[in-house]
């Protein structure tokens, strides 16, 4: 993301819609703010795993180079899209259509759990 169009476009594709879950929890989007209740069902659900992984699910983020606005400054943005609906993310969304800054984008990426870490702590 951070070198742009010149590295190329990326796409990565899973062979399961389900591998979208962990990289959802990384990036923080679609996280309840609050846990979910062990001894009731919430109803309306706040977290329900099939609005994320339906049949043929999938998560696209997209990089934005956007001019300034009456709301925003011009810049780079970064922005994610599941399965057709714009997800902001928790901490940052405050670019042209709940987009985030590239920078700070980037540290969302920098601060979630890498795998290597996690077997490690295992």
């Amino acid at each position: 993301m951070e070198e742009g169009p010149e590295s190329g476009s990326m796409f990565w594709s899973f062979a399961h819609d389900a591998n979208i879950t962990p990289v959802v929890a990384a990036l923080g989007l679609d996280v309840p703010e609050n846990h979910l209740p062990k001894d009731t069902i919430p109803f309306p659900n706040q977290y329900r795993a099939s609005d994320i992984v339906p049949m043929d699910g999938h998560l696209t983020l997209e990089r934005m180079t956007c001019n300034a606005t009456a709301k925003s400054t011009a810049g780079i943005y970064v922005r994610a899209v599941i399965n057709e609906s714009v997800v902001p993310f928790n901490s940052c969304q405050n670019g042209p259509g709940y987009s985030c800054p590239l920078a700070n984008y980037s540290s969302i990426v920098d601060a979630a759990p890498r795998f290597d870490e996690s077997a490690t702590r295992c």
